[in-house]
């Protein structure tokens, strides 16, 4: 249940936010749809407008200052 809310709030609540600074969200899988696979541990980091600027595995992963990745590792995230 807590993996469905999770997805839930990634796919319906997170794009209808306005965002007004950087952020990223560290996701414990997440679909690459170009590829087909499933990749493990990895942030998806967003500028002020929330276009993605970068995905890259959470342990070389580079945030704007400031920034702190809304923790997501127990969840799969899609791509919307």
């Amino acid at each position: 249940m807590r993996h469905f809310l999770a997805t839930l709030i990634c796919v319906f609540i997170l794009p209808a936010v306005t965002h007004a600074a950087p952020g990223a969200v560290r996701c414990g899988k997440l679909l690459d749809v170009r590829s087909g696979k499933m990749l493990t541990d990895q942030v998806i980091v967003f500028d002020d407008g929330g276009t993605i600027s970068s995905v890259s595995p959470f342990s070389s992963a580079k945030f704007p200052s400031g920034v702190v990745a809304i923790d997501l590792s127990n969840a799969t995230c899609l791509p919307v």
